[in-house]
């Protein structure tokens, strides 16, 4: 090749190369938008509140109680059985299993369990957690629709999703796994963080399995001595 030839083609392939590495960047996502974490998968996801700063002053100079809030949530998955560690902004915490279609909590720093109900008409269930559809619920309302192009996040490329002007929700997912990075909306500010996947199935530890069992006699006992209206 002569040295007119390559002064020629080089910027050419180099011009070629940047509009391939502008395309990839511009891609928008595939469907499912938001993907599922893999069957093995643990992640966390960090709460910052954006009245936070304005609560701990007004600490400061009049002690009055400040509301307790989530600080954190990890939740780690195998498959369908799920386990939820939340923790709160005064450091107490409690902890979750997702048990097939039972769902067990402790109660916050206290030994005992109890069962959480599906929400019904008429009884909403805030505690419930409802990964049926998705592992994160928090984020469903992420679609093309509300896709707004690449931006960057901590030094490299995230998607960006806005919902409608009036909802204050964006949500930051990473184009190699579809998957979230952070989120906000009117109350908070969500960073989320995928820890080292499990080696091996979940295993509730034995007390809730008791409660487990206990519930699931109560249930069937119910089946046939129905209880009075």
């Amino acid at each position: 090749m002569n040295l007119l030839h390559f002064t020629v083609v080089l910027p050419v392939a180099l011009g070629l190369a940047n509009a391939v590495a502008q395309t990839s960047d511009q891609r928008p996502p595939k469907a499912p938008v938001l993907r599922r974490a893999p069957a093995f998968a643990s992640w966390t996801i960090t709460f910052k509140y954006r009245d936070e700063e304005a609560r701990q002053s007004a600490a400061v100079s009049s002690p009055v109680p400040q509301p307790d809030r989530v600080r954190s949530i990890t939740v780690t998955k195998t498959d369908k059985t799920y386990q939820e560690q939340t923790t709160l902004t005064s450091g107490k915490k409690y902890e979750k299993w997702l048990l097939g279609d039972t769902q067990l909590q402790t109660a916050i720093d206290s030994a005992s369990i109890f069962p959480v109900l599906p929400p019904s008409e008429g009884a909403p269930s805030p505690d419930y957690s409802d990964y049926r559809q998705s592992d994160f619920p928090e984020l469903s309302w992420v679609s093309l629709e509300n896709y707004r192009g690449v931006q960057n996040h901590d030094g490299k490329k995230a998607y960006l999703f806005e919902s409608d002007p009036g909802a204050r929700q964006t949500a930051l997912l990473a184009p190699e796994t579809q998957l979230p990075l952070a989120s906000t909306n009117a109350e908070a500010t969500c960073a989320y963080v995928f820890n080292p996947p499990p080696l091996a199935p979940l295993t509730p530890p034995e007390k809730f399995l008791a409660v487990l069992r206990a519930y699931k006699r109560g249930v069937e006992g119910l089946k046939y001595h129905p209880s009075l209206p």
